[in-house]
């Protein structure tokens, strides 16, 4: 028997796509037709992403409760204290600068490593750790201090004065390093961020004197000299006012060379000294750029319209 195939479709399939097409072009003209939505979508709620967003804010607080902390300068252990304990297996000695520093030169047997590869490694919880920075904006360091301690870690310490008053100590480095001096300069932005801290005391040479309208804690010396500096810082801590320096910060004039540098490091040791040269106008605009950037920060960004 020979069966036939049929080239035409059979009734059934043509009304299939009658339909098919029925629903379709019903559908197209509610959804083009601005007036409503096809049935199927009306119980879908909006979701703009402009007018919701995820509730994140246990875990920030989470976070937040765990980390910030206010610097503790009770951290602090000189150079002396350490010198003898280098080799000792127990004393792990944290570089806390970039690699590049610290391959360029460094205390030692110490280890680079920032916080976060620090963290992650409890095994270390019973030894005694001390942190070295550069010896410039190392409020971070005396901070990460007491994050390290509330996770366990026991025995934690901070090099006062970093890398800047271990070389004016004249204390041995492995590599090249830089000179005291030229660590001890401070870029526009690095002396902002020195005023800022409440540990941190701002000499005015006369010459620089007009700073001190920005600088109101700041104080200006009657003369730039290592005996003056000296005696500031006495009169500072006899106040009560700064009972733990972090750093004495020098404003000068540009000329100011690095062996006077020298005699003033040396002149207020242990103290760190740091120096300022850049020019007022450099430091307004230094103020300016982060003036704009707290503002930024405090309208927050812009948020669009709830349906947009």
């Amino acid at each position: 028997m020979i069966f036939l195939q049929s080239k035409k479709p059979s009734s059934l399939l043509c009304t299939f796509l009658l339909l098919t097409l029925a629903f379709a072009n019903n559908a197209n003209s509610e959804l083009t037709s601005g007036d409503k939505l096809p049935d199927a979508l009306k119980n879908i709620k909006s979701v703009g992403g402009a007018c919701l967003r995820d509730d994140m804010s246990s875990s920030l607080e989470a976070s937040a409760g765990r980390f910030p902390v206010s610097p503790d300068l009770g951290c602090a252990i000189s150079a002396s204290e350490i010198r003898a304990q280098i080799s000792d297996p127990n004393w792990l000695l944290i570089d806390m600068r970039s690699a590049t520093e610290h391959e360029a030169f460094h205390i030692q047997n110490s280890l680079s490593l920032d916080l976060a590869a620090l963290q992650s490694k409890p095994y270390w919880r019973d030894k005694s750790l001390v942190l070295i920075g550069g010896g410039k904006l190392d409020q971070e360091l005396y901070a990460s201090c007491v994050r390290l301690r509330k996770l366990g870690y026991k025995q934690v310490r901070v090099l006062s004065g970093g890398m800047v008053l271990w070389l004016a100590q004249n204390q041995a480095v492995v590599g090249s390093p830089t000179s005291p001096q030229q660590l001890a300069r401070l870029s526009d932005a690095e002396f902002w961020q020195e005023s800022l801290g409440a540990n941190t005391l701002i000499a005015l040479s006369k010459e620089r004197s007009a700073l001190q309208a920005d600088l109101p804690l700041s104080i200006v010396l009657a003369q730039t000299s290592g005996e003056t500096l000296r005696a500031a810082v006495e009169r500072r801590r006899k106040a009560g006012r700064i009972p733990k320096l972090m750093s004495v910060v020098l404003v000068a004039d540009s000329t100011v060379t690095d062996e006077q540098i020298r005699s003033f490091q040396l002149a207020i040791l242990p103290e760190t000294l740091l120096v300022y040269t850049g020019e007022s106008e450099a430091y307004k605009r230094q103020l300016a750029i982060q003036k704009a950037v707290w503002t930024a920060q405090a309208r927050g960004p812009k948020q669009p319209r709830c349906g947009l």
